[in-house]
């Protein structure tokens, strides 16, 4: 009984080990949030792109969403963006926050960067 307690923990300790320290083991990535509006143009083509590059996101319409609204004002505020002429989408890429604001193709291109 005491070998295969024995054996049990040994086995445990090296996957723990192993797990931690191989390359291989990746975290899973986080998801894009996207803040917009289904009824925005950029917003439905941005959708729709990240689909086409089966990039995994999380959309929240923030004119059916008051907390999701504000959530999106504080994350710009708390990164020092100025929240007076929002554009939509805004993007929250692992806690870097930018928004459509400059042309439309370069803004998809830092999607995928």
């Amino acid at each position: 009984m005491k070998l295969f307690v024995s054996i049990i923990c040994v086995l445990l300790f090296t996957s723990l080990t192993f797990s931690q320290s191989n390359p291989l083991v990746t975290k899973e990535k986080t998801p894009l949030i996207i803040y917009g509006s289904n009824t925005c143009h950029y917003c439905i083509d941005t959708k729709l792109f990240l689909k086409e590059k089966n990039i995994e996101f999380i959309f929240y319409d923030i004119d059916l969403s008051v907390s999701k609204l504000n959530e999106m004002l504080k994350k710009l505020s708390t990164n020092g963006v100025d929240i007076s002429n929002v554009k939509l989408p805004v993007i929250d890429k692992s806690g870097k926050l930018f928004m459509n604001d400059s042309k439309f193709q370069d803004f998809l291109k830092m999607l995928v960067q």
